[in-house]
C-alpha cells in the first residue's frame, strides 16, 4: 500500500492512533515512576510505624529495617514493569478495535483519565505519607 492510496481520513485515523499510542507510552513510564514511589513511601511509613522499643530492640539484635525497604522497591520494579508491559499490549488492541470501530478517540481519551487518575492518586499518597 502506497501513501497516494491513503485519503485523508485514514491517514488522520493513523496519525491519531499513533499519537494515542505513544500517549499512552509516556503516561505509563510516569505512572510506573510515580506508583514505585508511593509503594516505597508506604513501605519506609509502615516501618516507622514501630514504636521506639522495637526499632532499638531490632537496632541491638542486628536486624535492620532498610533491607526490606529495598527488597520491596527491587519487587514493586519488577510487578510493575510487568504491568506496564502487559498494559502497553492491551492498549494496543484496545486501540486497534477502537480505530476499526471508530471509537478510537473516546478511547484514547479514557485509557489517559484513567492514567492520569493513577498518577494523581500514587502521587497524593507519595506525598501525603
Amino acid at each position: 500500500m502506497n501513501n497516494s492510496n491513503l485519503t485523508a481520513p485514514s491517514r488522520f485515523k493513523i496519525f491519531a492512533y499513533l499519537a494515542g499510542w505513544i500517549t499512552s507510552i509516556l503516561l505509563s513510564i510516569v505512572d510506573f515512576w510515580v506508583v514505585q514511589q508511593a509503594v516505597v513511601t508506604v513501605v519506609v511509613w509502615v516501618g516507622t510505624l514501630r514504636s521506639a522499643e522495637e526499632r532499638l530492640r531490632d537496632l541491638s539484635a542486628g536486624r535492620m529495617y532498610g533491607w526490606t525497604v529495598e527488597t520491596v522497591s527491587m519487587i514493586s520494579l519488577l510487578v510493575l514493569l510487568c504491568g506496564v508491559v502487559g498494559f502497553v499490549v492491551w492498549v494496543e488492541y484496545y486501540y486497534r478495535r477502537g480505530a476499526s470501530a471508530g471509537l478510537l478517540g473516546k478511547r484514547v481519551l479514557r485509557v489517559c483519565i484513567i492514567q492520569g487518575i493513577i498518577a494523581l492518586v500514587s502521587g497524593f499518597v507519595a506525598e501525603s505519607l
